[in-house]
């Protein structure tokens, strides 16, 4: 166990500066120019010979280092000023500050270190000056920083990589993105992660970008709500995305943003106990990944958008309030594409479509279906089932191998059923058929002897056609992938 080397710097003068001029080092870093790093430690006498005998600036070192030479508890607050990109290299030691640690200017600070090395800042983390796109960046073999009251910044927030782990009691608030945890040490194998809150005290992310990002592993814990307002100049923003294999957001609250609420993509995990809710595009987009929703998913677009294998649980309803987007011109509250799995304990209201279901894959609603428009499409080997009922204009839609869509009103079910229970409405044996399956009411009690309605034939009056185009790609660790649909009714 280290034993801390606590710097008592005095009691009579309120402030003590360290100025460290930085010298140009050739080959050591990519900085434009030398700039200046400047210490302040709040409370204290000035006493830069017992402060250099536990810190070495840039004599030896890297013209980007500040490296400990032991254990340091500052008894105040800590403040730096930095016009260079600078680290604080832990080097094997601790640094405790019993205040705020302020972080002015607009370059970049980052923690690095040995695994083992800790930070523990019993105040707020606070970064007033930051502009778009800088972080305060945690990373290397998997040193541990916590901070006991809130992250504030004019920027964005915190970054963790290298297997880094944050812990942030009192919650994050930002002007910029909120978190970020990004990969696994290569040491260690232990991911990068970022917890916010904890189990007997909860705290939330609010953010004017992003609220939590995690990818190649990275993974993020919020023991509160994530609230994402998204300034209008921003072109798109997510309360959460998470993308690739192992990477994991859980949030103990509920997600609410302006634009998407949650992306998931290519192996990722997203569970949030909670309400989904997006004012003003999709509550979710999941590709190739799986996500646990709570509550209920509320949107102005697409309630869920998932496909390629995902899977996706709704405990609660699934709500879209606009008939149209820029992707659809009939908007589905569910869209489960490529063999994707959407189950909803809930309800499923839409102001167009209900449920679409394509290409294998299936949806299962436990409630009621309504919607302003078609209660539900089908078509190339997909399934949906619903154990309430469905209200909507058109009742059932479900394409043929050719794209040719077909109408079945309730009484056009198909006997007998293929599932115990419910009525089945399908195309079989059409090439790639689909079925759709509404449970029988229990008020509904048909004499057992009587055969029902014939088997319907597929009506030839009422056509239509679907096109589905779809184009992933994703541009860096918080790049998106792009989804693109298309409906068009005719007749």
């Amino acid at each position: 166990m280290k034993v801390s080397k606590r710097i008592l710097l005095g009691l009579l003068v309120l402030t003590a500066i360290l100025v460290v001029a930085v010298p140009s080092v050739a080959g050591a870093a990519d900085w434009e120019a030398p700039g200046t790093v400047e210490l302040r430690l709040a409370g204290a006498v000035q006493d830069t010979v017992s402060f250099k005998a536990a810190v070495e600036t840039f004599a030896d070192y890297p013209a980007d280092a500040i490296v400990l030479l032991d254990d340091i508890e500052v008894p105040g607050d800590l403040e730096i000023i930095v016009s260079i990109n600078v680290k604080i290299d832990l080097n094997g030691h601790d640094l405790s500050v019993d205040g705020d640690f302020i972080r002015k200017g607009t370059e970049r600070l980052q923690f690095v270190g040995d695994a083992g090395d800790s930070v523990l800042i019993s105040g707020d983390l606070i970064a007033p000056d930051l502009i778009s796109e800088i972080h305060v960046a945690l990373d290397q073999a998997g040193i541990a920083v916590t901070v006991l009251g809130k992250v504030v910044s004019s920027g964005d927030g915190v970054y963790v990589s290298g297997g880094g782990g944050v812990l942030i009691e009192g919650g994050v608030q930002v002007d910029g993105d909120g978190v970020c945890a990004s990969g696994i040490s290569d040491l260690t194998g232990n991911p990068s992660h970022i917890q916010i809150g904890s189990p007997v005290a909860s705290a939330s992310i609010v953010s004017s970008g992003t609220g939590a990002a995690a990818d190649r592993g990275g993974q993020i814990t919020v023991f509160g709500d994530i609230n994402a307002h998204v300034e209008p100049h921003r072109v798109f923003g997510f309360a959460i995305i998470v993308e690739g294999e192992g990477s994991i957001v859980k949030v103990h609250g509920s997600v609410n943003a302006v634009f998407d609420g949650l992306w998931a993509l290519t192996g990722a995990t997203v569970d949030v106990v909670g309400n989904v809710t997006s004012s003003e595009k999709a509550g979710m987009y999941v590709y190739q990944a799986s996500a646990s929703i709570g509550g209920n998913v509320h949107s102005v677009h697409e309630g869920v958008y998932a496909l390629s294998e995902s899977e996706v649980y709704i405990g609660g309803n699934v709500i879209s309030t606009e008939p149209e987007s820029q992707m659809m011109e009939a908007v589905p509250a569910i869209c489960a594409y490529s063999d994707t799995l959407v189950v909803v304990d809930g309800n499923v209201t839409s102001a167009a479509i209900g449920v679409e279901a394509g290409d294998g894959g299936k949806v299962q609603v436990g409630g009621n279906v309504t919607a302003a428009t078609d209660g539900v499409w089908a078509y190339n080997s997909s399934e949906v089932t619903v154990d309430g009922k469905i209200v909507s204009d058109d009742y059932i839609v479900i394409l043929d191998s050719d794209g040719e869509a077909y109408l079945y009103s309730p009484e056009d079910f198909t006997e007998p059923t293929t599932k115990a229970g419910y009525r089945t409405y399908t195309n079989a044996p059409d090439d790639s058929f689909s079925t759709v399956w509404v449970k029988i009411p229990a008020s509904d009690n048909p004499d057992p002897d009587d055969t029902g309605l014939p088997t319907k034939t597929p009506p030839t009056g009422d056509t239509a056609q679907i096109a589905l185009w779809l184009s992933v790609g994703i541009a860096s660790a918080l790049s998106a992938a792009g989804l693109t649909a298309s409906k068009r009714r005719e007749g």
